[in-house]
């Protein structure tokens, strides 16, 4: 069976996220996908080659290739979810759109705010000098701490209501949110000091599909690194 999707990647950044989704729809769909590792640390994400694929120049690229039709290409990591989710609504990754609005609702709350709000506050943290100016690194990654913990005080406050972000399954929210806990080792302690977003990693770990992720990105949780030990004393002041 030729593949449904190809997806185009680096290990433990913004597209484990949907490549731990691929395994979840493999395992329980039987869907097929392709991954095409692209190291961003090497820098093949500026090849000419990749530029062809994703103008961007980043990760995720999900070119879905329907049994009918020509492929199309998705290079937003929200999009790639949401596309999964409708094109395989059995796997209930979100609500259908004759559910109950309170369950929609929840749904796009959660996706929304993490795609939107989590998601570039990841990105300013670890990129700071290189999106921008490295003078301006340290005041945009004070910032960016401060509304971490306003973030991951809003998420864990709705896992003390809800077993996931949007009820009690996971949906196509927590898979995302998810995988970005583990993408720097600060992060990953920073975020795990909230009571209900520990539990609900954990459990979320404990998934057959992540233990296959695992496997397949070779994830570890990184060291911190030099430049992150001075806000040590910051992040502890929750």
């Amino acid at each position: 069976m030729a593949p449904s999707y190809t997806l185009y990647g680096c290990p433990n950044t913004a597209s484990t996220g949907i490549h731990w989704l691929l395994i979840h729809l493999e395992q329980t769909q039987g869907i097929k996908f392709d991954f095409s590792e692209i190291c961003l640390p090497k820098g093949e994400q500026k090849t000419e080659r990749y530029a062809k694929v994703n103008s961007k120049q980043r990760v995720p690229t999900l070119v879905a290739h329907p049994s009918s039709g020509a492929s199309v290409t998705i290079t937003e990591a929200g999009a790639c979810a949401l596309i999964l989710a409708e094109e395989h609504p059995q796997a209930r990754l979100r609500p259908a759109l004759d559910a109950p609005l309170a369950e929609r609702a929840a749904f796009d709350e959660a996706f929304i705010f993490v795609v939107n709000s989590i998601l570039p506050a990841l990105r300013d943290w670890m990129y700071a000098d290189k999106d921008g100016s490295p003078q301006y690194a340290h005041g945009v990654r004070l910032l960016t701490l401060d509304r971490l913990k306003m973030m991951y005080g809003v998420l864990d406050k709705l896992l003390l209501e809800r077993k996931y972000l949007a009820g009690d399954r996971p949906t196509a929210v927590d898979y995302i949110f998810c995988a970005t806990m583990s993408w720097d080792g600060f992060i990953y302690a920073l975020s795990r000091r909230f009571k209900h977003i520990r539990r609900f990693d954990d459990e979320m770990r404990a998934e057959k599909s992540f233990k296959e992720l695992e496997k397949r990105e070779q994830l570890t949780i990184s060291d911190i690194k030099d430049w992150e030990e001075p806000y040590l004393t910051l992040s502890a002041q929750l």
